[in-house]
């Protein structure tokens, strides 16, 4: 199984679009997408803690931090995706919500490569984007193959669309938790 991942999850790197259509088959390959997010998450919290958390003036905790970053990557983007796929006429696949979630999960392989911002913290910036390209090109093949869109444009729309939306959910949960707060 973990073997398996690794596999899946380089070939991901790769951008080889057979890989998608093997994770949409395999029923457990939701764990997978979980390790592989899991990961991903620990190494933005590590990163978050050693960057950011320094020049914040209260103690935030690393645990919540973790929980939400996974929450939004995982859940979130994976339910706003699909629902972004079903609008575009994606015609397969559409039910399937861990289809979804292995899928993004998945695609943040990535994601886990920003580890090399400790050795070159000069180049948070070069990496930190180049690593988010990435994860949204896995994300456009991996939408592309699994849900059988006939146009990459269509794919590309979805991302952009995926993530245009869930930094709204963002802001309006931002927005709401601070009129809360008065």
């Amino acid at each position: 199984m973990l073997f398996q991942t690794l596999l899946r999850a380089i070939n991901i790197l790769k951008l080889e679009k057979n890989t998608y259509k093997e994770i949409s088959k395999d029923r457990s390959s939701i764990i997978g997408s979980g390790i592989i997010i899991l990961t991903a998450g620990l190494v933005n919290v590590y990163l978050f803690n050693l960057f950011i958390l320094p020049t914040l003036p209260e103690k935030v905790p690393l645990s919540l931090i973790f929980l939400i970053w996974v929450f939004f990557n995982w859940y979130v983007f994976s339910n706003v995706m699909l629902m972004i796929v079903k609008a575009f006429g994606g015609s397969q696949n559409l039910n399937n919500k861990k289809i979804a979630y292995s899928l993004v999960g998945f695609s943040n392989t990535a994601e886990i490569f920003k580890i090399l911002i400790i050795f070159f913290p000069n180049f948070i910036v070069i990496i930190s984007w180049s690593i988010l390209m990435l994860v949204i090109a896995s994300q456009v093949v991996g939408i592309k193959q699994i849900y059988n869109l006939n146009k990459i444009s269509t794919a590309v729309g979805v991302v952009v669309l995926s993530y245009i939306t869930q930094f709204f959910i963002i802001g309006f949960l931002v927005i709401l938790l601070i009129k809360l707060a008065y």
